[in-house]
C-alpha cells in the first residue's frame, strides 16, 4: 500500500507484513483498480470542515492568484500546471487568513500533493531557474522573486505526513497530518482554487479568524526544536497584532515552545524575527513594531526572555545584520 513519498520523490509503500519499502520510482507501482480512484484530500474530512467562500472572497482569492511574479507568470499558472498533472494544490496559511479577514494578502503560499522532485522539469524552465532545488527534508522551494528584491514570490511546499525537517521526512496528501506541522488554527486553513472551497481541518480556523483568536494546532512532539522557537516568535507577533490566545494555547506555548528560543542560533533569531516582525512594514514603523513585540512579551510575563534573547540583538534585527 502506498503511504507517501520521500522529499526526493521516492514512493513509500508498506507491505502486507508491515515492512516499509522505497522503490526508486513511482513507475515501479501500479494502481490496483484503475476504475476506483480516491477522492480529493478534503473528501476524508467531516462536512463541518468544508465551507463555500462568498463571492467577494472568491474575487479576492482570484485577485491574489492573478498577480504576476517573475519571470511573468501568474500564481494561477503554477496552480494549473500542478492540477493538470493530476495532483492537488491549495492556498494555505496567511494568504487564506488575510483574505477571509478582509485584509490585503501578501505573498501566496501553496501546498501540494505532488512530489516536487518530479516537478523540477516543469518548474525550472517555467521560472527560468536551472539551479532550482527542492529541499528533501522540508519539501520546500521558493519560486519567482526574492524577499530582498521586493518582487512577489511563491513558497511552495509538499503536504507533510511525518518527520518534517529531517532526512526521514515523509510527504503525501493528508491534510489532517499536514495541519499538525503548522502553528495556529487561523493559519491552518486551505483554499482549493479549482473547486472554490475552503478547508478547515481543525474545525476552529474560520471562527478564530473571525474572532481574532489563537488556537495552537502544532503537535510539539512532531516538530523540531527550532520550529518550536519559530512558533514562539510568531505567537508574540500575532498577540501584538491583537490576536487573543486561548488559555490552553498560552499555557502550552509558555511551557513547551518559548523555552526553545535557547536552541535558536543568534543569526537565525535575528533573521527570523526581522522577517516576521518588520519585513512587510515600512521602515519608519519598525521601532513601533519592535516596541509592540517587546511590550507583549513583558505583558505576558516574558520580560526575562526579551532581555535574554532579543534585547542584545535589537539593533541587528532593525538593521538586518546577522
Amino acid at each position: 500500500m502506498l503511504t507517501g513519498h520521500s522529499g526526493a520523490g521516492a514512493p513509500i509503500i508498506r507491505g502486507q507484513f508491515g515492512r516499509e519499502h522505497r522503490p526508486s520510482s513511482f513507475l515501479a507501482l501500479r494502481v490496483l483498480d484503475p476504475f476506483k480512484r480516491q477522492g480529493p484530500a478534503w473528501d476524508h474530512l467531516p462536512d463541518t470542515s468544508l465551507w463555500e467562500p462568498s463571492e467577494s472572497e472568491v474575487s479576492r482569492f482570484d485577485a491574489a492568484l492573478t498577480t504576476k511574479i517573475p519571470p511573468g507568470h501568474e500564481y494561477i499558472d503554477l496552480v494549473d500546471e500542478i492540477w493538470n498533472r493530476g495532483f492537488e494544490v491549495f492556498l494555505v496559511g496567511g494568504t487564506v487568513r488575510d483574505v477571509l479577514a478582509g485584509e490585503s494578502a501578501n505573498d501566496v503560499d501553496l501546498v501540494t500533493s505532488m512530489p516536487l522532485a518530479l516537478a523540477l522539469d516543469v518548474l525550472r524552465p517555467m521560472f527560468r531557474n536551472d539551479a532550482l532545488r527542492v529541499h528533501p527534508n522540508t519539501g520546500f522551494c521558493r519560486l519567482g522573486g526574492t524577499p530582498a528584491s521586493g518582487d512577489p514570490f511563491i513558497d511552495l511546499k509538499m503536504v507533510c505526513l511525518d518527520n518534517l525537517g529531517t532526512p526521514n521526512a515523509q510527504f503525501g496528501a493528508s491534510l489532517q497530518t499536514d495541519v499538525v506541522h503548522r502553528d495556529f488554527a487561523c493559519n491552518a486553513l486551505y483554499y482549493d482554487p479549482k473547486n472554490k472551497l475552503i478547508v478547515d481541518p481543525t474545525g476552529t480556523g474560520l471562527a478564530d479568524v473571525e474572532r481574532r483568536k489563537l488556537t495552537l494546532v502544532s503537535e510539539r512532539t512532531r516538530i523540531l526544536n527550532i520550529d518550536a522557537a519559530k512558533i514562539a516568535i510568531r505567537f508574540f507577533k500575532f498577540v501584538s497584532r491583537g490576536y487573543e490566545p486561548h488559555d490552553s494555547t498560552l499555557a502550552t506555548v509558555r511551557n513547551d515552545y518559548i523555552v526553545e528560543l535557547a536552541s535558536m542560533p543568534r543569526s537565525q533569531l535575528v533573521g527570523y524575527t526581522r522577517t516576521q516582525i518588520l519585513s512587510k512594514h515600512d521602515a519608519a514603523s519598525w521601532p513601533s513594531k519592535l516596541n509592540d513585540f517587546r511590550q507583549v512579551m513583558h505583558e505576558l510575563g516574558h520580560a526575562g526572555e526579551w532581555d535574554r534573547y532579543f534585547a542584545p540583538v535589537l539593533d541587528d534585527i532593525a538593521r538586518g545584520r546577522p
